[in-house]
């Protein structure tokens, strides 16, 4: 994306704020982008390549804009996003995501503009799982639309959102984990919103603006995965196989939430349930 482009979509596009996890990037040279993680706090966990050595690090929004001054020439970071049911732009993130970035921080290896870069760092944060194959950004985008895109929604593809962030000027990076409007959400989740019950269910679970709460979070978990919300079936499926506080270990139950997942197109289970086999 070039500076024009980056300038119209900046103004002319929604402006999203950034969850925990959210994959973040900026324009380089030549068409080119370079992604990160965003942990919360003003902080962003990105791989850059310092002297051939690929270094996991955390920036600041400025610092991830700037690099290493000729690198980067975006003059905004932009946000992975997808659509809501009704239509709203809504930035895509995890607090798995940030865990995995946050838990690799000072790691190094050897850096390859194709095959060790920041695009398969961030396609590890989202998946878990270490790829062998060419590290670009259609990648990232593959791997958000398999863990966040419900059936039947709109792909990443053009989804990617302003955070109204430029260089010296930081509105979307203030807030942390604890400030996500959690009230809101759950009147928007208490009035049927397929959306806002996944994401009290996350905080429930998490503990991100509310006390943790595991029978709460499975309660809306389900009320989201009756609607037809992909994640949450999977994560129902997660929390039955584990077990845990207010929710009893359950194969049975495990098994029908992910093969409830797995049909709706949810590579991960698909993968799950092959413990049961």
């Amino acid at each position: 994306m070039g500076l024009f482009d980056s300038f119209v979509k900046n103004v002319f596009c929604d402006v999203v704020k950034p969850r925990i996890g959210s994959v973040l990037k900026v324009a380089l040279p030549f068409g080119a982008d370079h992604t990160g993680i965003y942990i919360g706090d003003d902080e962003i966990v990105e791989v850059t390549n310092i002297d051939g050595v690929a270094t996991v690090q955390v920036v600041s929004a400025e610092e991830f804009i700037e690099g290493d001054g000729l690198a980067r020439i975006g003059t905004f970071i932009y946000v992975a996003c997808k659509q809501d049911r009704n239509g709203k732009c809504i930035a895509m993130g995890s607090k798995d995501i940030a865990d995995r970035a946050r838990t690799a921080v000072g790691q190094t290896s050897g850096y390859n503009l194709v095959f060790n870069n920041c695009h398969m760092f961030v396609e590890y944060c989202i998946t878990g799982k270490r790829s062998d194959l060419s590290g670009i950004l259609m990648g990232v985008e593959t791997a958000l639309d398999d863990k966040f895109i419900e059936h039947g929604y709109e792909r990443l593809a053009d989804m990617w959102r302003s955070t109204g962030e430029s260089r010296g000027d930081n509105p979307c990076f203030v807030d942390d984990e604890d400030e996500w409007e959690f009230e809101d959400q759950l009147t928007s989740a208490r009035q049927g919103d397929m959306e806002a019950q996944f994401q009290v269910a996350e905080s429930y679970y998490y503990g991100n603006g509310v006390d943790e709460n595991e029978a709460e979070s499975a309660k809306w978990y389900k009320k989201a995965a009756l609607q037809g919300h992909v994640e949450s079936m999977m994560k129902l499926g997660q929390l039955y196989y584990i077990g845990g506080d207010g929710v009893p270990e359950n194969d049975a139950e495990a098994k029908r939430w992910y093969k409830m997942a797995a049909d709706a197109g949810n590579k991960e289970a698909k993968n799950e349930l092959k413990k049961f086999d």
